[in-house]
């Protein structure tokens, strides 16, 4: 997982070990290397709209994990563990907004949900409903009033942060594998597990 810090200075890159390095993009020059917790397999990493905040989610050998690190020194800010839960996405949205996909690794957890964090204190302010095909990703819209999910069931969904409501959805062909949203909040763009890319206005 790589990720570019909004003004271009820093760039990130998270691999299996869960060992977060950050490069100064104009000298290539090593700033920080953070550590999460061992995994088999590859977290996912974003960056705050500020660029002051990395965050890493993925899982150890029987929890879903998230960290949060300042960017200018490397602090560790937030530490969450989910027992038995796997976490594939993360998202950072505007108003101090974090959004983590939570999939159950056992029958303890009925079905995913989007859990939606305060970026500063990792404490819960809501959550959505997953698909039973589960979340692959997670964005927010550019106001960061509506978070955005998308999955193997084949839809990319966009809801309303009060009440919990589905706002616009679409449909592919395919699992989706990554969803994103442009700056200008003006369209979204998917890819699926075909090799194909659509784009919605």
């Amino acid at each position: 997982s790589v990720a570019i810090t909004p003004d271009g200075k820093w760039v990130a890159a998270a691999g299996s070990r869960q060992m977060l390095r950050i490069w100064n993009a104009e000298t290539g020059d090593i700033h920080k290397t953070l550590f999460g917790p061992h995994s088999a397999n590859p977290p996912s990493i974003a960056i705050s709209p500020d660029g002051r905040k990395i965050g890493l989610c993925g899982r150890d050998e029987s929890n879903g994990i998230l960290r949060v690190w300042s960017v200018p020194d490397g602090t560790l800010t937030v530490s969450v563990d989910w027992p038995w839960i796997y976490s594939p996405s993360i998202a950072f949205g505007p108003h101090d907004r974090l959004g983590v996909a939570l999939m159950p690794m056992d029958s303890r957890m009925r079905a995913p949900v989007i859990s939606i964090l305060d970026a500063k204190s990792g404490e819960k302010r809501g959550f959505f409903p997953g698909p039973q095909g589960g979340i692959t990703s997670v964005r927010f819209t550019e106001k960061g009033d509506r978070p955005l999910s998308a999955g193997g069931d084949k839809r990319i969904r966009v809801w309303d942060s009060e009440n919990g409501r589905e706002v616009w959805t679409a449909r592919t062909a395919f699992p989706v594998l990554e969803a994103v949203i442009t700056a200008d909040g003006q369209r979204i763009a998917a890819s699926a597990d075909d090799g194909s890319i659509q784009l919605w206005d």
